[in-house]
């Protein structure tokens, strides 16, 4: 789920699925964390995360859609 959260909020590339991995792809991918970028965007992300207050996000959505 998180990987599909991170996608989304652009803050890294979309998952694969297994079947469309291969060396290449991979080794591409882990190349691309290398990036100072990649580390910056992981870095806000995991701050996000953190205090992102998820339980309560989710109460408040089921009481709105319970009415």
């Amino acid at each position: 789920m998180r990987l599909l959260l991170v996608a989304w909020g652009s803050r890294g590339p979309a998952p694969l699925h297994r079947a469309d991995l291969d060396v290449a792809r991979l080794a591409g991918l882990l190349h691309g964390l290398r990036d100072s970028g990649a580390r910056e965007r992981a870095a806000r992300l995991g701050t996000a995360l953190r205090t992102e207050d998820g339980v309560a996000r989710a109460v408040a959505f089921v009481q709105e859609v319970l009415g």
